[in-house]
């Protein structure tokens, strides 16, 4: 998980070069939390049931977000 966030905090670097639009704001809050909730709360809630929605709320949200990048807007807008 550690690894792909921080691949992921990539996108952050590439809107700040102008190789990926985007909203540089938004970037930095959306990884920003998620590494938060890496370092202090999945440590805390251990197996607890909401570890796992959260995880589970994570990767929907990245099983749509990513064919935009993938693929271009007017074919992920199809989806």
């Amino acid at each position: 998980t550690w690894a792909l966030e921080l691949l992921c905090c990539v996108e952050v670097g590439r809107m700040l070069v102008g190789s990926l639009k985007g909203n540089i704001i938004l970037g930095v809050g959306l990884h920003w939390t998620r590494m938060f909730m890496m370092v202090v709360v999945f440590p805390h809630t251990g197996v607890h049931v909401s570890c796992y929605l959260a995880l589970v709320a994570w990767a929907v949200t990245e099983i749509f977000r990513y064919p935009y990048y993938i693929f271009g807007g007017a074919f992920a807008e199809t989806l």
